[in-house]
């Protein structure tokens, strides 16, 4: 939520480029690799390696659903599904196969060339479990026919599925197959498209639900010979229907309970290990969408995170742990308008700027939707459209106006990196950073080492603050902004621990001073505000030769 445009920000603002460190210790590094047999003679020199040269900004989130411009200044407009059901979340058509052994109903019969000996039709009921499906539409699919023919003359066999209907005409297939054998009977398999069929599953009756009817033509080869067809002969219809693509469905579908516990994460956050923040005029809706003509209630059990420092934050509000009813929608196809609820929650009816406040990197939320829990309500008239959705989404608009009281964000680093003193040593150092700040916000930054236990060995703070903007003069586009050169002295009690330092912490200490007061204050980001970063190395080597 605001989170990602407050705080989330200024994390990537402070980190994005934290790899300049390892750029240092890197070039360092092979620097001591200069080193001769004999120590006869040394001399110190001063060296100064570039960095990085990088400005960083948010322009990239704005217009994205997240972030806006309103009236010079930035504006949280966050927009997310949290989770989206659609048709074929709710129906879905299994592989289906439709395996028919076809025989004469009387004993024996002398077929001349060109006779039809066979015409009935059946009824197929599909394994659709608790789905009664009266009427699909399709918009993709296949059915694979297989089909063998056991007699000593050529046959066709027509195969006829009423109520498979594309543009009104029936779907119908002739197939011939050449002469066969009981013990190897001939055999020919093929495959029809179902792109914009409708199945009509209603049965011969017009009543029933999940019925496929197929009616099943043979007829000798006009071109043939007399045989005789006994009882015994076999005639094998496969008809297998897969990778079924619905784009509409009409029947009832069932009582079920879709439930689940959604984590979705603000990895950034992860770095905040302390301080606070303060937001105001925030608010943030919960809205559950749908678009699908079913029954059904709802409940939100939680929306909760959890901060690195393993607080957790609640949310509570109108609509959490309360069942709600889900209602239909109006319309069809081209007019489908779905219901919508939403849950509004803001600083008057819940604890939503404390939720956000808490920084959680962790976010939870837990939900139940229950479809027709009264049953079969509609009289088999539930209905999805290929537009159709049952979505919960969350939405969050505020200025993106922020307090920080002493946020502090920390990240950690492996570092191998050994000298030997009676060789080419690094004797000390500066990292230097030229900061050109246009945000409103000022920083401490601090480097410690570790050692391979993890206990800190050493702490170095920069020398200079990073200095806010509100301090500043405005640029030629009038946009206030504030330089300012920090340095992190590598002192010779550093130098002295290199070998023992196994890792390093960066980090950074950020308020929003007020320039008028010696309180932090609430701040509003402009526009277009940047930082912009030139760093550099200066050490001194001492050569030994």
């Amino acid at each position: 939520m605001s989170t990602n445009g407050g705080s989330g920000y200024f994390l990537a603002v402070a980190y994005k480029k934290r790899g300049f460190l390892l750029y240092f210790v890197t070039i360092t590094f092979f620097l001591l690799l200069f080193s001769s047999c004999r120590k006869d003679t040394s001399w110190n020199s001063a060296w100064v390696v570039p960095l990085v040269n990088d400005t960083l900004d948010i322009r990239k989130f704005v217009n994205d659903s997240t972030i806006e411009v309103n009236n010079g200044y930035y504006y949280l407009n966050l927009k997310r599904n949290l989770y989206n059901f659609s048709l074929t979340d709710i129906v879905a058509i299994p592989d289906t196969t439709i395996d028919r052994t076809t025989s004469l109903a009387v004993q024996s019969l002398n077929v001349n060339p060109g006779l039809q000996f066979y015409n009935t039709i059946e009824e197929h009921t599909l394994n659709l479990q608790d789905l009664q499906l009266k009427l699909i539409q399709l918009n993709g699919g296949a059915i694979d026919f297989e089909l063998t023919n056991p007699v000593g003359t050529g046959i066709y066999i027509t195969i006829e599925l009423p109520g498979v209907t594309k543009n009104g005409v029936m779907l119908s297939k002739t197939f011939f197959i050449q002469a066969g054998s009981q013990s190897n009977p001939g055999r020919i398999s093929e495959t029809i498209q179902l792109v914009d069929y409708q199945i009509d599953l209603t049965g011969q009756n017009g009543t029933s639900y999940n019925l496929l009817q197929s009616r099943v033509k043979i007829k000798s080869d006009p071109n043939g010979i007399p045989v005789t067809v006994t009882n015994n002969h076999i005639f094998n219809i496969k008809a297998t229907f897969r990778d079924v693509k619905l784009y509409y469905a009409r029947g009832y579908f069932g009582n079920r309970t879709l439930q689940d516990t959604t984590t979705f994460n603000l990895a950034a956050l992860n770095s905040v290990v302390g301080g606070a923040i303060d937001i105001q005029n925030t608010s943030v809706k919960l809205i559950l969408e749908n678009g699908i003509k079913i029954d059904g209630s709802g409940i939100i059990h939680f929306l909760k995170n959890t901060n690195s420092q393993g607080t957790t934050v609640s949310l509570s509000g109108p609509g959490v742990g309360t069942a709600f009813t889900i209602n239909q929608p109006t319309g069809s196809f081209s007019t489908l308008q779905p219901s919508v609820r939403e849950f509004l929650f803001n600083s008057g009816n819940s604890n939503v700027e404390q939720f956000i406040e808490n920084l959680g990197a962790v976010n939870e939320i837990g939900y139940k939707i229950d479809i027709n829990p009264w049953g079969n309500t509609s009289g088999g008239w539930n209905e999805v459209y290929p537009q159709s959705r049952l979505r919960l989404a969350v939405e969050a608009q505020m200025p993106l106006s922020i307090k920080m009281d002493a946020l502090t964000i920390r990240d950690t680093f492996d570092l191998k990196l050994e000298q030997n003193k009676d060789k080419s040593h690094v004797e000390s150092g500066v990292l230097q950073l030229d900061l050109d700040n246009a945000f409103p916000f000022a920083g401490q930054l601090k480097i410690l080492f570790l050692d391979e236990n993890g206990a800190v060995v050493e702490m170095v703070n920069g020398t200079q603050p990073i200095a806010s903007s509100l301090y500043g003069q405005p640029n030629a586009q009038g946009l206030k902004h504030n330089k300012s050169s920090v340095e992190i002295p590598l002192n010779a009690n550093v130098v002295d621990k290199l070998n023992t330092i196994k890792k390093i912490i960066v980090e950074a200490v950020f308020d929003t001073p007020d320039p008028m007061t010696s309180s932090n204050q609430m701040v509003s980001i402009p526009a277009d505000a940047y930082l912009g970063i030139k760093a550099k190395a200066k050490f001194q080597l001492k050569m030994n030769v």
